[in-house]
């Protein structure tokens, strides 16, 4: 069977060709009634575009470059994974394509993919923080981008971040609701501008909280599950010990479960742990996980003209695993 033509799509419907290439392309123009029409003879035909005239019609590629670096593979690193996947979903509601491609440094300079560089996408999306003149190469190919999962002060570039306060202050009121008062902390300085962000916004809020601050219980060089399983272990040689630890991300919470574990420490009824992020590995540890929920899927795709929808600064509540009973065994209540 011959491929049907939108001339005759428009016969078929009573209208003009243009009419039908409004419909198809989403653009207004046409009243609802004919939308219904064209569409349901579409649906009745089962036809479908030729997506190199479409892209040829309207001047773009309808590719959304994702770039990522080492530190940032969403092959290797549970939470991208998730971003990832929202930025798959919220690309494909709009009809739109993701191209995965990673960052190379040559003589340390950024090397873009050819999605870029030939200007074959209409968006960048560029996971975690780089170096301003790393998006200024990016931008200079003509396609808007935008950073996820961005910590940088605002005005650097266009960033799509959580807010560490919020994040911070969800999970110690979840543990201060569970009369925790001796909150340790495992973090990284990877990424030196969330470093800041994590260790302004702890003190602060233990401080607010009428609790003390106990540097001996922080941890800033956590990199993976292994290092935090190191930083959990120097916690634990303090001469007193935390009844909770607060991970800013999963990952980490895990390599602490593991600390605690080989040291026969009992997870929460001895110490609690709370991370941060919802990773998928969170339902398979034991016990499985408390941590900070939110949602990951961008708010903005750039070059889609699609508005924040979401964004990774909303609806941030905490998700109790096992350890959701978090009153450990020997503590003292914090409020009379």
């Amino acid at each position: 069977m011959s491929k049907i033509t939108i001339k005759e799509l428009a016969c078929m419907a009573g209208v003009s060709p243009t009419a039908v290439s409004f419909v198809l392309n989403g653009r207004p123009g046409v009243s609802e009634s004919t939308r219904k029409k064209v569409l349901d003879i579409i649906s009745e035909v089962g036809y479908t575009a030729n997506i190199s005239s479409r892209c040829l019609a309207l001047k773009k590629s309808f590719n959304i470059a994702l770039l990522y670096s080492e530190s940032s593979s969403p092959f290797d690193d549970l939470f991208y994974f998730e971003v990832a996947r929202g930025a798959l979903e919220c690309c494909n509601a709009r009809g739109y394509n993701i191209v995965l491609n990673k960052i190379r440094y040559e003589n340390g300079r950024a090397v873009l993919p050819e999605v870029i560089t030939r200007r074959n996408a209409d968006g960048v999306m560029v996971f975690q923080d780089v170096s301003g003149e790393v998006f200024r190469q990016i931008e200079s190919y003509g396609a808007p981008a935008v950073v996820v999962d961005s910590y940088a002060d605002p005005g650097r570039y266009a960033g799509i971040g959580i807010s560490v306060p919020s994040i911070v202050g969800t999970a110690l009121d979840y543990l201060i609701a569970g009369r925790h008062r001796k909150i340790g902390l495992i973090t990284t300085d990877f990424i030196p501008d969330l470093k800041r962000q994590v260790t302004e916004a702890f003190p602060a809020k233990l401080t607010a909280s009428g609790l003390e601050y106990h540097p001996e219980w922080v941890m800033t060089d956590a990199r993976d599950e292994d290092s935090a399983a190191v930083c959990a272990a120097k916690i634990l040689e303090a001469p007193d010990r935390p009844d909770a630890i607060f991970c800013t991300g999963d990952i980490y919470a895990i390599g602490a479960l593991r600390a605690l574990e080989k040291r026969g420490i009992s997870v929460p009824d001895d110490i609690s742990v709370i991370g941060a992020d919802n990773i998928i590995a969170c339902r398979y540890v034991r016990p499985s996980l408390t941590t900070v929920d939110y949602d990951k899927a961008p708010g903005l795709l750039p070059g889609t003209g699609g508005r924040p929808h979401g964004g990774m600064k909303q609806q941030i509540h905490v998700l109790p695993g096992d350890g959701a009973f978090l009153i450990p065994a020997h503590a003292a209540p914090l409020f009379q």
